[in-house]
């Protein structure tokens, strides 16, 4: 499954196989190899990255709540769209 993080100042893509990272764009190569829950985390935490789940189909539900059409994180820190949730 491939997903797509945005940084700010940066938008890339991450290939996740068996909840591993296997393949990343060059800014994110440190990845690659690392489990994709610690991957995700460090970039919501630290980057307030946004992270969508990516498919054939186009993106996809939210895989903590099935709600929101972007990667949620961790329920608080990012909603639907990037708004900052208060």
């Amino acid at each position: 499954m491939w997903y797509q993080v945005d940084i700010g100042y940066a938008c890339f893509g991450l290939k996740v196989e068996g909840g591993i990272v296997t393949d990343a764009a060059p800014i994110a190569a440190w990845a690659i190899g690392k489990k994709a829950d610690y991957v995700f985390s460090y970039f919501r935490k630290n980057k307030r990255g946004i992270i969508i789940s990516l498919s054939e189909k186009g993106v996809q539900k939210c895989p903590n709540c099935q709600k929101h059409e972007t990667g949620c994180g961790l329920h608080g820190l990012q909603g639907p769209a990037g708004q900052d949730k208060a």
